[in-house]
């Protein structure tokens, strides 16, 4: 499936099933934003997946029990 001009957000893709989809989604041509709380593993993960596929990975602040950061997103 290609996703070539599309943008796709994805939560929770520092672990589990949010990392999984992150890296399925990679591999689609998608221009992909991670929110994330751990802003510094988010980079790393996002440079991993840069490095071993052409996908364009953008890591933007989230905390999702704040409803500030929610907005601020």
């Amino acid at each position: 499936m290609k996703f070539r001009k599309k943008c796709i957000v994805i939560t929770g893709a520092t672990s589990g099933i949010g990392l999984e989809a992150l890296r399925a989604f990679a591999q689609t041509g998608a221009t992909i934003i991670i929110g994330a709380r751990d802003d510094d593993r988010a980079r790393a993960i996002a440079c991993e997946i840069m490095a071993v596929t052409r996908a364009i990975v953008r890591v933007l602040p989230l905390d999702l029990r704040s409803l500030d950061s929610v907005r601020a997103f």
